[in-house]
């Protein structure tokens, strides 16, 4: 699902978590996930689950998995582009 990131604009990340791995079938598309409300929906070239990320004021907490799920990128680079897509600083926190 997209993420809100203002009052008409919505991030995209690609949804492929490592618990569904092999697991093609369970995976949701990106394109049925977007509604006809949501014109301004970018695509990042990232991996994210959404319920890995939590919005609060001027802020977005993470997950560290977004760093496993995404090894080819630096961790600077991941939370660089985060905060600017989303327009907010990130503060990751350990997923267990």
């Amino acid at each position: 699902m997209p993420v809100q990131v203002d009052e008409q604009t919505f991030c995209q990340f690609k949804y492929d978590p490592d618990y569904l791995r092999g697991y093609d079938h369970l995976k949701t598309p990106a394109a049925s996930c977007r509604m006809q409300t949501m014109p301004n929906c970018r695509s990042m070239d990232l991996v994210l689950d959404g319920g890995n990320l939590v919005p609060a004021p001027g802020k977005m907490i993470v997950t560290d998995k977004i760093l496993t799920e995404n090894p080819a990128r630096r961790k600077k680079d991941t939370l660089g582009l985060l905060e600017k897509e989303l327009q907010a600083e990130c503060i990751i926190i350990p997923a267990r």
